[in-house]
């Protein structure tokens, strides 16, 4: 019986011995893999390390670029097998953009895509859990919520979520919360200072007279041709290309003076172009 229970004391030490809880200070940089790398992605350089039952951690990880905010808790369980999870993991962004004036991001669109990279040593196999939620923090409600299960893996791994919304309120805060295999909540994002940026419709009357800040080269161009987008401003635009169903097909950043939209991956139809002022263009692709 003495066997037994030793055998059962060591079996987490001898598991533990086998890795250096300090890599995960050490291993902070995205990985290098082209197919990893945050091209079009807004990265918040947050880190959350998986360190498990049994581990210390600092309070905070870096976030070097200061736009959102990152929480992590000290964990000082009892060692235990369902403990044991590390490695590292990282959240990118597409449709939240940087806030200069206040260090927070806005949301640009009803769509917010998500991209966890991250790699998970778990020796019971347990997986890993990200939880989305969006929450209002003037009525406490909570609008979204989603549950990513992460499974172990031993090489960077990429997996993409998706939120969508009708759309956002004054107040409106996003969470991000990492549970690891032990259950224990390993780092918490929220984005702050939020700036919600109404997202565009479809269905409103483009028949009016617009501002003329923008030219088009045509208003029927034929698939696979380009559009000449002139920025008469002295600071970028953010553009919105919306299907007749109200979706947002792209996001553009029109710099100042010409830009060239290309449509060749657009089914024929009419399109909308506008950005946050109401400010539209038809457009029509056959």
């Amino acid at each position: 019986m003495k066997n037994i229970l030793y055998f059962l004391t060591m079996v987490p030490v001898l598991l533990i011995g086998q890795y250096d809880f300090n890599t995960w200070k050490n291993n902070t940089q995205l990985p290098t893999y082209a197919s990893l790398e945050p091209q079009g992605w807004t990265t918040t350089n947050a880190i959350f390390p998986f360190a498990g039952s049994g581990v210390s951690k600092s309070d905070e990880s870096p976030d070097q670029s200061s736009s959102c905010k990152l929480k992590t808790q000290s964990v000082f369980n009892q060692l235990k097998p369902a403990g044991i999870t590390l490695g590292n993991a990282f959240i990118d962004y597409k449709n939240l953009d940087f806030m200069p004036n206040t260090g927070g991001r806005s949301i640009n669109a009803n769509i917010i895509t998500f991209r966890i990279i991250y790699k998970l040593i778990s020796p019971l196999s347990k997986k890993a859990k990200v939880t989305l939620i969006v929450s209002n923090d003037v009525t406490s409600a909570t609008k979204f919520t989603k549950i990513i299960t992460l499974d172990p893996v031993t090489e960077w791994t990429a997996v993409t979520s998706e939120i969508s919304f009708q759309e956002y309120e004054s107040g409106d805060r996003l969470y991000v919360t990492i549970n690891s295999p032990a259950d224990d909540i390993d780092g918490e994002l929220f984005v702050d200072d939020i700036h919600i940026q109404d997202t565009p419709s479809g269905n409103e009357d483009f028949s009016s007279t617009f501002k003329n800040t923008l030219t088009i080269s045509s208003n029927v161009i034929s698939a696979g041709h380009q559009i000449i987008i002139e920025n008469m401003h002295h600071q970028s635009l953010s553009l919105y290309l919306i299907a007749s169903n109200g979706h947002v097909i792209k996001n553009i950043t029109c710099a100042p003076g010409q830009s060239i939209l290309h449509t060749e991956d657009l089914i024929p139809g009419m399109y909308i172009l506008k950005d946050i002022n109401s400010i539209a263009l038809k457009i029509i692709v056959i």
